[in-house]
């Protein structure tokens, strides 16, 4: 769910010591972030480089599609980065079932293992970046896909005719 903070009032000191409150602003949206990844080293390295971007909030980690699910259900957030390969329930399990529960939520495929063809069945991610590149993939596809709702279906890099 976004969040928009532009209607918000900041707090301001008047000359009397008291606080009062002062139109803000246009604020940016923020926009809410849950990460699925079956490797907690992976999952703590891309919070901790989503944080640095202005606009989007890490509320969730999961590791696996099960808990991705749960996450959805109970966060609703605007935005799952996933993984394919995980136990429990594997990404390519969870994409169907978190449309369902969540159909408004753009998901990224996160993944060092792309299944095309797995991915083309039934409803699909709104983007695939592949790990083993720069994190700046990832950031900008999340930015991407959040300014402009789905994008072609094929991994960072890749020619999505190919």
């Amino acid at each position: 769910m976004s969040t928009t903070v532009g209607d918000l009032r900041e707090a301001v000191w008047g000359e009397d010591g008291m606080k009062t409150t002062a139109p803000h602003a246009e604020a940016p949206t923020i926009h809410s972030l849950v990460i699925v990844d079956d490797q907690i080293d992976m999952r703590e390295l891309l919070e901790l480089r989503l944080s640095m971007v202005p606009g989007l909030q890490v509320v969730g980690q999961a590791d696996n599609g099960r808990s991705a699910i749960q996450l959805a259900r109970k966060l609703s957030p605007d935005l799952m980065t996933l993984d394919l390969e995980m136990p429990v329930m594997r990404g390519t399990e969870a994409i169907p079932l978190l449309r369902a529960v969540a159909p408004h939520m753009r998901i990224v495929v996160f993944t060092g293992n792309p299944e095309p063809a797995a991915l083309t069945k039934g409803p699909r991610p709104d983007a695939i970046v592949t790990k083993g590149g720069d994190l700046a993939d990832v950031v900008a596809t999340i930015l991407g896909v959040l300014a402009r709702g789905r994008t072609n279906l094929h991994p960072v890099g890749q020619d999505a005719r190919s």
